[in-house]
């Protein structure tokens, strides 16, 4: 799974401007194809370039009872989804939501 730069670029300049609030209980975690066939999965808008391949599932918007945070981390330009804030040593992005452990 690759990220192309700009992709990764917007996703840094929003995770450090804040997290983008949300109105919605919950949010689609959606499989994005991107134009070289690199694959991203993320709950926010879907960047230029990029088409949706299918829906992985709804996220929490906000933590409920047996719910942990997703998170949306980078390694080399390659994406890809933890439960661990540190995203297991890598770089982390943005939190995804809350998704249940059962």
């Amino acid at each position: 799974m690759h990220v192309s730069g700009n992709y990764y670029q917007a996703m840094i300049k929003a995770t450090c401007s804040g997290e983008p609030a949300v109105t919605t209980p919950t949010r689609s975690l959606n499989r994005l194809i991107g134009p070289n066939g690199e694959h991203i999965s993320t709950v926010w808008d879907v960047p230029p370039g990029y088409q949706v391949e299918g829906s992985l599932g709804q996220l929490w918007t906000s933590p409920r009872e047996g719910t942990v945070p997703l998170y949306h981390c980078v390694v080399r330009k390659d994406n890809f989804l933890s439960g661990d804030v540190n995203c297991e040593g890598r770089t982390y992005v943005s939190r995804l939501g809350w998704i249940f452990t059962g």
